[in-house]
């Protein structure tokens, strides 16, 4: 439940799944990275954006992601550091809120930025 449409976007050595979904609660956002990093273990990034509150976003990363040191809590500080707002998070599954609108984020900036960042 709470799953809407995923948009799959090549950044560089990272597949980047932009999710639409209106699942607010913590809990449910959790199961959804889980579920996600369970399909899908290498090179992987997942954004989940909510058109009912546009500002939210919710960040998880594959585990050879983590072990390179490049996790989901540090993903959203960069996030927020570059678009304002605030958040934080677990290694493997981060949310926060921007001050501007998540969605065009995901899909527009954020595979750029995960190439870049995934690269330094």
């Amino acid at each position: 439940g709470g799953g809407g449409e995923t948009r799959v976007i090549d950044a560089g050595a990272i597949r980047l799944h932009v999710q639409s979904t209106v699942a607010e609660e913590r809990g449910l956002l959790g199961e959804l990275a889980d579920q996600f990093r369970a399909a899908n273990p290498k090179g992987s990034v997942l954004a989940l954006v909510n058109p009912t509150l546009p500002n939210a976003i919710a960040v998880a990363v594959s585990d050879d992601l983590i072990a390179a040191g490049k996790d989901a809590n540090a993903l959203i500080k960069l996030l927020t550091t570059t678009h304002g707002g605030r958040g934080g998070g677990r290694k493997s599954f981060a949310s926060g809120s921007l001050d501007v609108s998540a969605e065009p984020v995901a899909t527009e900036s954020l595979g750029p930025m995960l190439e870049a960042w995934t690269a330094s």
